[in-house]
């Protein structure tokens, strides 16, 4: 396993940690809105791949596996949590 993905968690709380902290100055407050979804889904992307780091750049160019890996993460795990809590809570 590389240094990069060894450190994967903890470079996502660094980058949650700096969004924080740049949540306190008044100009990023104005335009947060606009960058937290577009900056939420690129990084849940690359989380949930399940690809090493270095091999993101061509995880993003197949085509068929990006659409695959968005429609399992971004639509059917929701609908799937949303109907086991619907039913089961």
């Amino acid at each position: 396993m590389r240094k990069l993905e060894k450190l994967q968690t903890f470079i996502i709380l660094l980058a949650v940690g700096t969004g924080l902290l740049l949540g306190q100055i008044e100009v990023v407050k104005i335009y947060a809105e606009y960058l937290i979804v577009p900056a939420l889904a690129a990084m849940l992307y690359g989380l949930f791949l399940s690809v090493p780091l270095k091999d993101l750049t061509d995880a993003f160019k197949n085509k068929r596996f990006a659409l695959g890996s968005l429609a399992v993460n971004f639509i059917w795990t929701p609908v799937l949590a949303w109907l086991l809590g619907y039913f089961l809570l």
